[in-house]
């Protein structure tokens, strides 16, 4: 039993006492009344009775005992006066004229006096000797009656003891089951515990009713923790940063890619929106009341997003507005740098072909118009039209390679190759250009050097970097073509001593048709795109590609490729064994 139900039940049981007891009072009294009414009554019947005797003849003493076994009451015989005459309870002289009974008689002959005092009960009325008077005490004061009624003062004492031992038991009995009951519920709440077993009554039926209650409260939770566990792997798994937040713009949901996208690297459920992203714009996207919106955002870091937002459904039982949001983030970094490089190449394009085209044209109609006659005119102008044929064959060779690459097409097939072999066929393909200016090219790289790629792509890599060298140095310039192992990578380095790359260009000097001096570029015949075919290479072999100063000037590319060199050597004499 519970301690409030404790301290409930000595009250409760006080209260069926001082019931109990006023019901036992109760019955007292209404026993005694009842009891003293009928001996007045019966009192009345004996005096008819003796008025019927009274009549037959003189009233002696004989006469006035007769009547007295008659009836069991005390019967005495008053003079006019009042004074008893006779008494058959022996001889007596007692003055009874202030007796109620014996007044109403004296006044009024004709009439039966009666009267009671709670003890005894007496009767008068006229004869012709006197006035008879009949009294008895009340039953109530029978020592037979008083154990009656005491018996059933102890009868009422006992049923209460009963009472209350049978309420006891019951209330128990209910505590109990209650008891089990909510412990059931209190389990069935934390989706624990098993089914609960009662008796069959109102108690059976809440059991019943919480033990389907527990059955759904189980199949909706597994359902919601399926939901939950579904939610959270889609969530997971997007590469869009997904943020859930409530109607405070407190933070109650994000995915891993919101966290990277916003630098949040730890925690922020239950943080607000505002103390965690720095970014004024997207904060301004994010105000309440929600309304579907989206923009651009650029974060500090340099990233840009795309960013949605839209009201979640749910309005709250005040029937204000609470809806939170979904905030979806797309970083666009990549792509509007894509964007911006696809039109910067059409553009480039566009400029790149128009050039060479305008003046192959203007050649033509030049030569059309007549400067074909013209010898000192006409060698110059078709020079001028071979030259620019050649610069377009050489960009539209380009815009192929770099198509090609694109689209995957170019194959590249690694296998371990001889650095040393690789690059005395490229310097031997620029040694034309490198002695028309009266340029070195110096080839430093070991027999033993080997690393993985594709010989015809590494090729093709090198060459562009010499003629690049080749272009740039002035005449009587110096060209360095040098490999050395660098742990588990071979670096290849191309190094001239020209005017150099200014530290602004570097970083953007392998983007298509990026130019550091666009003039000098085109006054020694660049298209524009050889770097970037470099890149391009290199990275589809697995390694990397950087230029860098050379002291006290020019510029060093250097390419960097994979695998171990001893590794690489010994694979390729098996192969070739």
């Amino acid at each position: 039993m519970s301690s409030a139900r404790a301290r409930w039940f000595p009250p409760t049981v006080a209260v069926l006492a001082i019931a109990a007891a006023i019901a036992t009072l109760y019955l007292r009294a209404e026993l005694r009344g009842a009891i003293d009414d009928r001996s007045e009554r019966a009192l009345t019947s004996h005096a008819g009775l003796a008025r019927e005797i009274a009549a037959r003849g003189p009233i002696d003493g004989r006469a006035l005992a007769v009547i007295a076994a008659a009836t069991g009451d005390r019967v005495q015989l008053l003079d006019a006066s009042g004074r008893t005459t006779l008494d058959s309870a022996g001889p007596s002289a007692v003055d009874l004229a202030g007796r109620p009974e014996v007044a109403a008689v004296r006044r009024d002959p004709e009439a039966l006096g009666s009267t009671s005092d709670g003890v005894s009960a007496a009767v008068a009325f006229a004869t012709p000797q006197g006035i008879l008077r009949l009294s008895a005490p009340l039953a109530s004061d029978d020592p037979a009656v008083e154990r009656l009624v005491t018996e059933v003062g102890f009868g009422g004492a006992f049923g209460l003891a009963l009472a209350i031992a049978a309420a006891w038991l019951g209330w128990w009995r209910s505590a109990r089951a209650a008891r089990r009951l909510v412990e059931a519920a209190s389990a069935a709440a934390r989706g624990e515990g098993a089914r609960v077993h009662t008796a069959d009554d109102d108690l059976g039926e809440v059991a019943i009713t919480i033990d389907t209650l527990r059955e759904r409260s189980t199949s909706l939770s597994s359902a919601l923790a399926g939901e939950r566990a579904l939610v959270a792997s889609v969530l997971a798994t997007l590469a869009q940063g997904v943020v859930v937040l409530d109607a405070e713009r407190r933070i109650t949901a994000l995915n891993d890619a919101a966290r990277r996208l916003l630098d949040v690297p730890s925690g922020g459920i239950g943080d607000g929106f505002l103390d965690r992203v720095r970014a004024p714009a997207l904060v301004a996207l994010v105000q309440t009341p929600y309304t579907r919106n989206a923009g651009d955002v650029d974060l500090p870091n340099g990233t840009r997003l795309t960013a949605r937002i839209a009201p979640l459904d749910g309005v709250a039982a005040t029937g204000s507005d609470r809806r939170g949001a979904l905030l979806v983030l797309d970083d666009v970094t990549t792509v509007r740098r894509l964007e911006t490089m696809r039109k910067d190449f059409v553009a480039n394009v566009s400029h790149e072909l128009r050039t060479p085209v305008s003046i192959i044209r203007a050649n033509a109609e030049t030569l059309k118009g007549g400067a074909m006659d013209d010898p000192r005119f006409s060698h110059k102008l078709v020079d001028g039209l071979h030259r620019n044929a050649e610069r377009l064959a050489r960009i539209l060779t380009d815009l192929l390679d770099l198509s090609r690459l694109d689209a995957g097409h170019y194959r590249i097939e690694l296998s371990p190759m001889d650095i040393a072999k690789v690059a005395a066929q490229a310097a031997l393909a620029v040694e034309p250009e490198a002695q028309a200016k009266s340029i070195a090219i110096s080839a430093d790289v070991s027999d033993d050097l080997f690393a993985q790629g594709d010989p015809k792509a590494l090729d093709q890599v090198l060459v562009n970097l010499l003629e690049n060298a080749v272009k740039y140095t002035p005449a009587g310039g110096h060209v360095w073509l040098t490999a050395r192992a660098a742990k588990d990578r071979v670096v290849i380095e191309v190094t001239d001593d020209g005017p150099g790359i200014a530290p602004r260009h570097r970083e953007r000097i392998f983007e298509r048709f990026y130019r550091v001096d666009p003039g000098r570029s085109r006054e020694v015949g660049g298209t524009g795109l050889g770097l970037a075919i470099v890149k391009h290479l290199v990275e589809s072999m697995g390694g990397s590609v950087g230029v860098a100063g050379n002291e006290p000037h020019g510029s060093r590319f250097w390419v960097e490729l994979g695998g171990s060199p001893a590794a690489l050597k010994s694979s390729d004499t098996i192969a070739s064994s």
